[in-house]
């Protein structure tokens, strides 16, 4: 039977399978940067599926699979997970659009939809999932709107916004 962890250790020391809650990212700004894009945030579940032997790290993130180096998977600290499964909306999470959102409501991505084209330049503006977000404020007309996400502003027509589901209550 497996000790359940008290104290923070690294991703390389859970065992396959385990399902832990990301306690810490530890290293500089641009490595923490790094983590934080693809998911890896404090208070997030992530599932270790390969850990063993010399390789790469393999884990799940909010249903999608990452490949870490086993150098960037020492910096990330777990702790244990608290019955949330990777890719679950917290229980108090409610999935909109970011279109349907007021000036001031803060909500972090679930999906981001739309024709392959429209969702590569999403995509490419930092709209990934996981990522927080907040509307600061609609045009007039209510077109378009501004948000800030990953510390800059952006404004996004008020259609693009409706391709990006998004979860209240993170």
């Amino acid at each position: 039977m497996q000790e359940e962890l008290t104290d923070p250790v690294p991703l390389t020391t859970a065992g396959a399978g385990d399902i832990r809650k990301v306690v810490a990212i530890r290293g500089g700004f641009l490595v923490r940067r790094r983590l934080e894009s693809m998911g890896l945030l404090p208070g997030t579940p992530v599932r270790l599926l390969r850990a063993g032997g010399q390789g790469p790290v393999l884990v799940e993130v909010r249903g999608s699979r990452l490949v870490l180096g086993r150098g960037m998977a020492r910096r990330v600290f777990v702790g244990p997970s608290q019955g949330q499964q990777p890719g679950e909306a917290s229980p108090t999470a409610q999935r909109t659009t970011l279109a349907d959102l007021r000036e001031g409501e803060s909500a972090r991505i679930a999906t981001v939809r739309g024709e392959p084209a429209l969702r590569r330049r999403l995509l490419d503006m930092g709209l990934t999932r996981g990522a927080l977000l907040r509307v600061e404020r609609y045009a007039p007309l209510r077109n378009p709107i501004e948000i800030r996400v990953k510390g800059y502003l952006l404004a996004l027509r008020v259609e693009e916004a409706g391709e990006i589901e998004v979860e209240r209550g993170d």
